[in-house]
């Protein structure tokens, strides 16, 4: 099975102001979609396994995909005050997922032009608990290249409900540079729009 997707997203963790996304994906039997240091720079929200079930859907996945966005924001920080390029990979099989993420800087703000300013390898695991109720938790390690920032690593866990604004919260512990826990709570909702044609899609989240 396999497809092209794009969306239009009106608020993202990662970027300020506009987000135009495009991606392929394809797998046995299900598609897989991302749903997010104590320095600079990751996604506040783990990339979740295409069949949180754990049990059912198919036995794997592959995805993979790209934001281009005018800044890069994260956790209320403005990291990159210019447009930036931000690719996605993730295999999953069942709940287990490994996503690689990039973020790439398309001017010279800071003096990176076409430069990967930062790498997250995250190992997730999310599955449904009970009825709506579904819970994840893994690890991610960040990487920051071409930058003077040191290496981190973050363990999160959170829980959340299958439901009208899936809303959701989500705690990271950092084991290298930072003290104490750091704590989201988010709701989303997406919106299809009419397909412009066969084999595309459109939402704004």
């Amino acid at each position: 099975m396999s497809g092209f997707a794009a969306s239009a997203a009106v608020v993202d963790p990662r970027q300020e102001l506009l987000s135009v996304r495009a991606g392929a994906a394809g797998s046995s039997t299900a598609e897989s979609t991302p749903t997010s240091p104590t320095g600079p720079a990751p996604a506040d929200e783990p990339y979740a396994a295409a069949d949180p079930e754990g049990e059912g859907g198919g036995d794997w996945a592959l995805s993979a995909g790209g934001a281009f966005l005018s800044q890069y924001v994260w956790r209320g920080q403005l990291l990159t005050d210019g447009p930036v390029f931000q690719p996605t990979a993730t295999i999953a099989w069942k709940g287990l997922s490994l996503n690689i993420w990039g973020n790439q800087e398309l001017d010279d703000v800071n003096d990176n032009t076409g430069n990967f300013t930062e790498v997250d390898f995250t190992l997730d695991y999310t599955r449904t608990i009970r009825g709506p109720l579904w819970g994840t938790a893994g690890v991610v390690h960040y990487w920051f290249p071409n930058t003077p920032f040191r290496q981190a690593t973050e363990f999160y866990a959170g829980l959340g409900l299958d439901c009208f604004l899936n809303p959701s919260i989500t705690s990271y512990f950092d084991v290298d540079e930072a003290d104490g826990v750091y704590l989201t709570a988010d709701v989303a909702h997406s919106f299809e729009l009419p397909a412009p044609c066969e084999g595309v899609t459109w939402s704004v989240d």
